[in-house]
């Protein structure tokens, strides 16, 4: 059971999700950035690729992380992440020199990795025995917020110019502080008993998951990766739209991706988990190859069905790693949130430098055609596993 009464614990769900949704909608950011970034900075695709790159590599560190999390206290840390991406990704129209804002981008991606290792766990602890509940809300409050953040920077952008938008980070700080005064009286647990597992333990304990997830989660990464990173710099410079209509672009995928998130988790309650997953995988490549062909209002319903059924996956896939975790959930959230950093990452370089070489037509329709080759490892996926509900509420 959950240590908290239902009404505190879901109160404290709320806010934690509350916070998720203030961190993603400065961490998004950066894709509508991009095409101001390249025209003042006068960078290939690879080298704007590389930005997104050095703003996930602090993934290697998750597992590291989600170990840390079951053993010390991190409440701190995990509070004043919104305030710091906040800060630095409102800033980055200060800075013209690439170097420094690969920089820039590297603190901000540790922050982002702290509030989305440490996030499910304080989830999952107050949410008792309605974990399921509890990571939709997280994962909804998360696709909001990053369905917002491209219109909330495209505005910025026109109100105060890129240089001048730095002070929208107010409300990351309010937020933080906001966080952190609910979360301070939580009373620590700690599995300090036993001993500790390391990052390759903790990968042979759930190699039976992660291995097939690896591969849906490069699956995906083709998908909502590719989109969410480059998708207002392919209205912009292939379809020829503004950085606003970019910007919206990229808002309608994230907003529909929210429905998505929220309708495939619920839905996998009742038709089992691996039809959603099949479902998603098979008919979001689809319609991405349908989008590249896609001019005009045509382009509107193309990222619909990308965003709502790729995105129907993703609570599934968390959902099944928390489902085998046992008491290590922060252990097990950051072996994830480090395979989905780090891979996505990777395609997301190996697809600017496809757009310098070939194009963006023929990229993206390679990353449709490369999504498919995973559909077996939904098959290699165990069934929803025996973990004791009691256990995770305390993890």
């Amino acid at each position: 059971m959950s240590i908290l009464s239902d009404s505190v614990s879901f109160r404290r769900v709320l806010m934690v999700a509350g916070g998720h949704f203030v961190h993603d909608v400065y961490s998004s950011f950066l894709a509508p950035f991009l095409p101001l970034i390249i025209a003042r900075s006068s960078i290939s695709m690879t080298l704007a690729g590389l930005l997104t790159v050095f703003f996930r590599s602090s993934s290697l560190a998750n597992p590291f992380l989600g170990i840390l999390a079951d053993r010390r206290d991190l409440r701190v840390y995990f509070a004043a992440a919104p305030a710091v991406t906040a800060m630095i990704m409102s800033s980055l129209g200060l800075s013209t020199s690439y170097p420094l804002i690969c920089l820039m981008l590297l603190v901000a991606g540790v922050s982002a990795s702290l509030y989305h290792v440490l996030g499910p766990v304080f989830v999952a602890r107050f949410s008792g025995y309605r974990v399921g509940r509890g990571m939709s809300v997280w994962m909804v409050a998360g696709e909001l917020g990053r369905s917002v953040g491209p219109v909330v920077a495209a505005g910025a952008v026109g109100l105060f110019g890129f240089e001048g938008m730095w002070g929208i980070m107010v409300f990351g700080m309010v937020a933080s502080i906001l966080l952190y005064q609910q979360i301070r009286t939580v009373p620590v647990v700690r599995h300090d008993h036993g001993p500790r597992p390391s990052v390759m333990a903790t990968w042979r304990e759930l190699r039976f998951v992660m291995l097939p997830m690896s591969g849906l989660l490069a699956s995906r990464a083709f998908l909502t990766g590719t989109l969410a990173g480059f998708l207002p710099t392919y209205m912009v410079m292939d379809k020829g739209y503004t950085v606003v209509m970019g910007g919206m672009a990229l808002a309608l995928f994230e907003l529909v991706g929210t429905a998505g998130s929220l309708l495939g988790g619920s839905l996998s309650d009742i038709i089992g988990r691996k039809k959603v997953l099949y479902a998603g995988m098979v008919l979001g490549p689809a319609w991405l190859l349908v989008l590249v062909r896609a001019h005009g209002w045509a382009i509107t319903p193309c990222l619909v069905g990308i965003g709502l059924f790729v995105f129907a996956c993703s609570p599934v896939l968390l959902a099944t790693v928390q489902d085998h975790a046992g008491k290590n959930r922060g252990a097990a959230n950051g072996l994830y949130m480090g395979l989905n950093f780090g891979i996505t990452s990777l395609i997301l370089l190996l697809v600017g430098w496809g757009v310098d070489r070939f194009g963006f037509d023929a990229t993206l329709s390679g990353c449709a055609v490369l999504s498919w080759v995973s559909l077996p490892c939904i098959w290699a996926l165990p069934e929803k596993g025996k973990t004791d509900a009691g256990d995770g509420a305390e993890a």
